[in-house]
């Protein structure tokens, strides 16, 4: 799919909203776990709730450290620390997830929105399918299909009913997507997944698209 200038400035204003509005509401968020340290009810409460909260911002800002330049030590590698960094900037160490990429020769201009789309994916998984649930297990699978295409699959463990989960259209997910040229589809039967076809952009094809 050919993607027109006036689409490609369309999606990066929907997710540069959407990306300020998420930074506005972990913003909010510290502020108010901040707050509430200092209505526990003991000392040693408050400390514990500091250091939970010191460790959330800290995990944060490894986030958008490992977010802020293209995967430099492998993708798959690189997935797995984004995947674990999110598990504990939500307090989820009890959430395991796996990773599995085929050695797929993306471009650095792919792999960048790639990381990003993971990101989005399995931030999603956290936030509504394994919210309520005592444990759970995070899947990303990404796998050549054919000569030029791609699919990415993120499902979890989760068993939360339909009418539970968030029905909203993942707006930061399909921006990302609709950059890789792609096209998502979101299930939510026997747990959250999200699946995503795009074509293949070799190394080579980056190249004289930094040359052109």
């Amino acid at each position: 799919m050919q993607m027109t200038p006036f689409a490609w400035r369309r999606d990066e204003f929907v997710l540069l909203r959407e990306l300020n509005h998420r930074h506005f509401n972990g913003l909010q968020s510290i502020a108010n776990a901040i707050a509430r340290c200092g209505r526990e009810p003991t000392l040693a409460q408050a400390q514990a709730r500091l250091a939970d909260l010191e460790e959330r911002i800290f995990a944060h800002a490894s986030l958008h450290e490992l977010l802020s330049d293209a995967p430099r030590q492998g993708l798959e590698t690189h997935c797995l620390a984004l995947c674990l960094t999110l598990a504990r900037m939500f307090g989820r160490e009890d959430v395991a997830p796996y990773v599995h990429m085929d050695n797929v020769p993306l471009s650095a201009v792919q792999a960048f929105w790639m990381s990003l789309l993971v990101a989005e994916l399995v931030t999603n998984a956290l936030k509504h399918s394994l919210a309520r649930e005592q444990g759970g297990t995070i899947w990303i699978d990404m796998r050549r299909m054919q000569q030029c295409e791609v699919e990415l699959t993120v499902c979890d463990s989760g068993k939360a009913s339909l009418d539970d989960r968030a029905t909203r259209e993942p707006r930061i997910a399909n921006a990302l997507v609709q950059i890789l040229s792609g096209k998502i589809d979101v299930l939510r039967d026997d747990g959250y997944v999200a699946r995503v076809r795009f074509p293949l952009e070799t190394k080579q094809s980056d190249d004289r698209k930094a040359l052109s």
